[in-house]
């Protein structure tokens, strides 16, 4: 389990001032380790052993420093951006794979999964939609439109028999 801890923890143990911890931890520097739970109480993750030189690096200022999905508060919106991101590149590296016959199938695949995994990243983060009811209404509509084809199908079926009458 994740240690947890207060943001007084946090500047006692750098010698930060207040708005040092915040301006880091709003820009995303600290994202990769820190996750606020609630107020003033964080947690600690994806903890390393690493050197207080690659940890000043990790803290740059430089926009492009940032990791993928700074500023989301949820750790699973976290995990389906990073998921989406190497479903994506692995679509493209699949894609450009010149051994592959079928390589734009499994484009398609990953590509799709990947918007799959960005959409539902977003929809957890903004909170409007739950999941599990998109999944259930996607699932009915998807139901219903199989419907429609099987009777389209029917159709054709029918309609072809009755031409050759």
């Amino acid at each position: 389990m994740y240690s947890k801890f207060s943001s007084t923890e946090i500047l006692d143990a750098t010698g930060w001032k207040y708005s040092t911890f915040k301006t880091y931890f709003i820009k995303g520097q600290l994202s990769d380790f820190i996750t606020e739970i609630s107020k003033d109480l964080y947690e600690a993750s994806n903890i390393q052993i690493i050197t207080e030189i690659e940890f000043a690096k990790l803290l740059s200022q430089s926009k492009h420093r940032r990791g993928l999905g700074h500023n989301c508060k949820s750790k699973l919106s976290k995990a389906l951006l990073r998921k989406s991101r190497d479903n994506m590149l692995l679509a493209l590296e699949l894609y450009n794979r010149p051994s592959l016959e079928n390589k734009s199938d499994v484009f398609v695949m990953c590509f799709c999964t990947s918007w799959e995994q960005l959409l539902k990243a977003v929809l957890i983060e903004k909170k409007t939609v739950k999941i599990q009811y998109l999944i259930k209404n996607l699932k009915r509509e998807l139901k219903r439109q199989f419907h429609y084809v099987i009777v389209l199908i029917k159709f054709i079926v029918i309609m072809t028999t009755l031409e050759k009458i």
